[in-house]
């Protein structure tokens, strides 16, 4: 099992969608999802089938703002999975907003 070595939640956004803006991971002591492209497969301007995977290059070319070209293919450096725990829990929709200190709340 795998994992991206960042707090990024994956389920409503694609690898290349938010690859291109730079936009995910980023802070100033953090990388950012960019700086995990190991390769990035795309079509030039040309028509032409490219593939990057020389890390100085990698700089340029995988956080381009969408001016590369057409991405077909981004293999990302992961970490092992070490732990992954979700357990889903239902509260009631009265307490979705804390209540006041001191405020009472029934059991049921």
């Amino acid at each position: 099992w795998w994992t991206l070595p960042l707090n990024v939640i994956m389920v409503e956004i694609t690898f290349g969608g938010s690859n291109g803006p730079i936009c995910h991971g980023s802070g100033k002591r953090t990388t950012t999802l960019s700086d995990l492209v190991a390769s990035i497969e795309f079509v030039n301007a040309k028509g032409e089938l490219q593939t990057v995977d020389d890390p100085v290059q990698l700089k340029s070319v995988s956080g381009c703002f969408g001016m590369l070209g057409i991405v077909t293919s981004i293999t990302m450096k992961l970490d092992p999975l070490t732990f992954a725990c979700m357990i889903p829990q239902k509260k009631r929709v009265e307490l979705s907003i804390p209540p006041p200190k001191g405020f009472d709340v029934p059991s049921k």
